[in-house]
C-alpha cells in the first residue's frame, strides 16, 4: 500500500472522529487507535463477502470496522484491507489479529498501519 493511502485513511478517520461521529459508545477518556490490516484468504475460492461478515462477528466487542476494501494480489487472489477503530489498551493489536486469524478461511493477517487518533 502506498504511504499516501495510509495517510488518507488516518486523516479520514481523524476527521470522522473529530466531527462527532461516535464509533465507540464508551469511555471517552481512553485514546483511540486506527489499525489497518491485510487479511489474506486461504485461496481464490474463499467468498470475500462472507469472510468480511465472519471478521465482523469475530472481532472483540470494543473493536469496530471502519472500512473494508478488496485488493487484488496476483493470479486471481484478492485480499481484504480491513481498517478498524479500537480503544488503545494493553496487548495492542494482538486480540484483533488473533480473532481474525482464528477464522478457518484466513491464511494470514498483516498489520500495515497503527495510529493513535
Amino acid at each position: 500500500m502506498k504511504d499516501a493511502d495510509n495517510l488518507d485513511v488516518h486523516i479520514h478517520v481523524l476527521n470522522v472522529t473529530l466531527s462527532g461521529h461516535d464509533y465507540f459508545n464508551g469511555d471517552e477518556t481512553m485514546a483511540k487507535v486506527v489499525v489497518q490490516m491485510k487479511v489474506l484468504p486461504e485461496g481464490i475460492e474463499v467468498d470475500l463477502k462472507k469472510l468480511e461478515e465472519q471478521i465482523n462477528e469475530a472481532l472483540p466487542e470494543d473493536v469496530k470496522i471502519y472500512k473494508v476494501v478488496e485488493e487484488p494480489i496476483a493470479f486471481g487472489l484478492k485480499c481484504l484491507k480491513v481498517t478498524v477503530l479500537m480503544p488503545e489498551a494493553a496487548g495492542g493489536t494482538d486480540p484483533v489479529e488473533n480473532a481474525i486469524s482464528s477464522i478457518k478461511e484466513v491464511s494470514r493477517v498483516e498489520v500495515e498501519l497503527v495510529s493513535r487518533i
